[in-house]
């Protein structure tokens, strides 16, 4: 595997759970990266205080996962209802 290199696009920015910040390799431009900062540390923030971070962060995937398949859901019964399926 080769080293990454700034002509692939990537740039390092940084994700602060709890007192832990990870540094992370992404493409994302600013805002973009600004979104998904914002919806993960909210979902990690609704996670309860008093678990270990680990867990902390296995609720947060859960509950974006959920999020994520409510929409689909919503989006899905959107698109029946506007005779796009």
């Amino acid at each position: 595997m080769r080293p990454l290199a700034e002509e692939d696009g990537l740039r390092t920015v940084t994700l602060r759970l709890g007192e832990v910040t990870y540094p992370l390799r992404t493409r994302l431009d600013d805002k973009a990266w600004d979104r998904v900062r914002t919806l993960v540390g909210a979902a990690f923030d609704e996670a309860p205080r008093h678990l270990p971070r680990e867990q902390r962060l296995v609720l947060t995937c859960l509950q974006m996962a959920l999020s994520l398949d409510r929409i689909g859901e919503r989006l899905e019964a959107f698109a029946r209802e506007e005779n796009l399926l």
